[in-house]
């Protein structure tokens, strides 16, 4: 009688040889990259990106010390599997997604000392031309991200609380003014080339929210609650009182210019038909917020921010007038206070604000892109603070995220490209040497 002894190095099974385990399944608390003391006091990290070279490493590693394919015998058939109705991997949004994280520390952060955060204004923004721009003081401060040349406006202090350049090549901006007026602003004449007063009686208003649909129209809001659309020399087309039960605080236009979304401070997003304003559909929130952005060539599809202590992210779909998916609370204790879609691959970029558990004033903002509701593509950590602007630049090649924190930070959405050999090679920059501090104002 054969006998055989149970040891490491043989088994009761003549047939089938011992075989290792081939699945790495590695001590979470002492492998994951996020435990570990050091990234603590970094000061940026991509989550995703780490969690990528992570996963990366795991199966080369498994390749190395398992090189062959471990053969497993089938004594019975496999499980018949229940497949969806819907077709698999079917996006909630048309997207052209990243093959893989490549977002890298900001090539620049400009300081905006005393920076406005206070939810009803809008004081940043970011021209087709390179033009970036805040209010500060009453005046307009611009910084021309190509030459790096700063200007500022001359208006006697009068300008407040919103900004928006003018869509196109058009090197003109709309600004709300004192007393309740939206003026135009030229860059080059270096002057108001007109204005106009809101004309809310019996009380004056503030012009808090501004958009131009199309470079000849403009759409303004004010804190009675007032919806106006004008021409690009402010000649009035169209207007409707009582549009929002209090304060206008944003303002959106889709990519087909047939709808324009707004929120206001009575916890309302309505999407109103272009130019009639008439009120196509309405959209009830527990929370106050501006985090309100439309797909960059999809016009039904429309993403809201909400909740206070449970923010997610809501998608809308216009023509059904109902949600078509809502996100499943990526972190806890948050708001969402910036939403934007990449208008070249579709992803859609939000800036959550995580509160500290202990005293909720404090907290980290958090850059998150996604490719699909369900799926994080890049985790930015940087800011200090609610994280108010998401905006893009060099045709959506670049992305600024303006926070609270008093930083605006320029991010290269799709990584460094540098020309070798006649391939495309990332180009790899220490984070210490592609920082440049400087100042818009």
């Amino acid at each position: 009688m054969l006998h055989v002894s149970n040891s490491e190095k043989n088994s009761r099974d003549r047939f089938i040889p011992l075989r290792f385990n081939a699945t790495l399944t590695p001590n979470t608390p002492n492998f994951d990259p996020l435990e570990i003391e050091v990234f603590k006091n970094c000061g940026f990290l991509n989550y995703a990106k780490i969690r990528y070279n992570q996963n990366n490493y795991k199966n080369e590693l498994q390749k190395i010390m398992f090189p062959y394919e471990a053969k497993v015998l089938n004594f019975f058939p496999p499980k018949k599997c229940i497949r969806n109705k819907n077709p698999e991997g079917e996006p909630t949004w048309p997207v052209k997604p990243r093959e893989k994280p490549v977002i890298d520390p900001p090539q620049t952060v400009l300081d905006m000392p005393q920076f406005d955060s206070y939810i009803c204004h809008n004081i940043c923004d970011w021209s087709s031309k390179g033009y970036i721009a805040t209010i500060f003081e009453n005046e307009v401060h611009i910084w021309n991200s190509i030459s790096k040349e700063r200007t500022i406006t001359s208006t006697f202090h009068r300008i407040q609380h919103s900004i928006k350049w003018r869509s196109g090549t058009s090197l003109q901006f709309a600004v709300g003014l004192s007393p309740s007026s939206v003026g135009i602003w030229d860059l080059l004449a270096r002057k108001l080339t007109c204005w106009r007063s809101c004309c809310c009686f019996p009380q004056n208003c503030e012009v808090f929210a501004l958009e131009w649909i199309t470079p000849k129209f403009l759409v303004t809001g004010c804190s009675q609650g007032t919806l106006k659309i004008f021409t690009s020399k402010l000649k009035k087309i169209r207007g409707l009182s009582n549009a929002h039960n209090g304060a206008i605080i944003k303002i959106a236009s889709s990519c087909d210019r047939r709808f324009i979304a707004t929120t206001g401070l009575d916890k309302r997003m309505i999407v109103w038909k272009i130019p009639d304003l008439e009120r196509h559909f309405c959209f009830e929130t527990d929370t106050i917020s501006k985090a309100v952005a439309w797909h960059p060539w999809r016009g039904s599809v429309l993403a809201v921010g909400v909740g206070q202590n449970d923010g997610h992210i809501v998608i809308l779909n216009i023509n059904e007038k109902k949600p078509m998916a809502e996100e499943k609370f990526t972190y806890q204790n948050t708001t969402v206070d910036a939403l934007t879609f990449n208008p070249i691959s579709g992803e859609l970029v939000a800036g959550y604000f995580v509160r500290d558990v202990v005293d909720g004033n404090k907290g980290v903002g958090v850059v998150v892109v996604f490719s699909d509701i369900d799926q994080i593509v890049e985790e930015l950590h940087l800011h200090d603070g609610p994280i108010l602007y998401l905006l893009w630049g060099n045709e959506g090649q670049e992305l600024a995220s303006a926070s609270a924190d008093e930083n605006l930070c320029i991010w290269d959405f799709f990584g460094k490209i540098n020309s070798q050999n006649g391939r495309n090679k990332k180009e790899e920059s220490p984070p210490k040497s592609s920082v440049l501090l400087r100042t818009i104002r």
